[in-house]
């Protein structure tokens, strides 16, 4: 069940796999896969339709906001953050019942809330997205404020996944007010805020024992990193981003179809598809001590919560971890 109290919605079992990445190269630099969301988006706003999608603001954070034109732009690239959904389900049914296409991507959760509320349609696209896990606002709030604290000036943007570096690499960028930008590999041996996303210390609680984690999606169609080609080196892929896409409803396969025009389309076998991508079959265990850090933050700021939580407690556990692994040794 979703953080929102949804439950499972019953469509099928994934039909269909394929690889892709979007014709036009210099849209492909500004996603952080393969651009499967933009050639989608694409595709909807050619039927007349409105796309919903996450975009960041410093002043809203994370939100979810709808737009008929160009500016779904601002949802390419990926959000490591929960986004808020406040405003956008009304606004969602609205849309649909005024009989304009939509097309929704988000979180399986999300997706699955979406369904619900807004109920079947032949207008209604939903497209989720391989999730690993949300970390709660208040922390990436947390961790930006700690940075406009060394910067001296304000963050106005913040790009997760950038590819100056290429696209395996995803470098963090963040620009300030004042022109500056920040820039580490997004790694959590390199960058603070990715520590803290893969260590899974920050997810919000609906992410505990996730049941969307799973090939039976919430979505028509199903999108993400195409990291299978790290098992299966013999399939080609563009390595500018290459992303994968589940095709889970009819009405999933008419709307890739239909971005055909925008997006390459490779078909592969399944598990090809889905190699080295867990979260399509598992969910994320939430650390031990997720809700400490996360009232820490809130009482300490980021820097004193992150040394408490990632580094002092590591430093103290790591005796502890070589006795428990020489005793399991000892005792097979």
């Amino acid at each position: 069940m979703s953080e929102d109290g949804e439950t499972m919605s019953e469509n099928s079992f994934v039909q269909d796999y394929v690889i892709g990445w979007l014709r036009d190269g210099e849209q492909l630099k500004g996603c952080s896969s393969g651009g499967a969301f933009r050639a989608l988006a694409q595709a909807v706003l050619a039927m007349g339709g409105t796309v919903y999608g996450t975009q960041f603001t410093r002043e809203k954070g994370a939100h979810v906001v709808g737009y008929p034109d160009d500016r779904v732009v601002r949802f390419s690239g990926s959000k490591y953050v929960k986004s808020d959904m406040n405003g956008a389900l009304p606004a969602i049914r609205d849309t649909v019942a005024a009989g304009t296409p939509v097309l929704f991507c988000g979180t399986p959760c999300q997706c699955a809330a979406v369904r619900k509320f807004v109920g079947d349609s032949d207008r209604l696209y939903l497209v989720d997205i391989i999730c690993h896990g949300a970390p709660r606002p208040h922390v990436l709030e947390a961790y930006l404020q700690y940075l406009e604290k060394q910067q001296g000036t304000a963050v106005t943007d913040i790009c997760f996944r950038n590819k100056d570096e290429g696209w395996e690499a995803g470098g963090l960028l963040v620009t300030f007010a004042d022109g500056s930008t920040f820039r580490e590999p997004f790694h959590p041996a390199k960058n603070k805020y990715a520590k803290v996303f893969y260590s899974n210390i920050a997810l919000t609680p609906a992410c505990n024992g996730c049941r969307f984690n799973t090939l039976r999606r919430q979505g028509d169609l199903t999108i993400g990193d195409f990291w299978g080609h790290r098992s299966h080196p013999e399939v080609p892929i563009n390595e500018d981003g290459t992303s994968v896409v589940l095709v889970n409803t009819p009405q999933g396969q008419a709307l890739l179809e239909a971005a055909g025009e925008y997006f390459e389309i490779r078909p592969v076998p399944r598990d090809t598809a889905i190699a080295n991508n867990p979260p399509l079959t598992t969910h994320t265990p939430i650390h031990p001590m997720t809700e400490r850090f996360c009232r820490s933050v809130e009482q300490h700021g980021f820097e004193t919560a992150y040394r408490r939580y990632l580094v002092e407690l590591r430093l103290l556990l790591l005796p502890y971890k070589a006795v428990k692994k020489v005793w399991n040794k000892l005792t097979k």
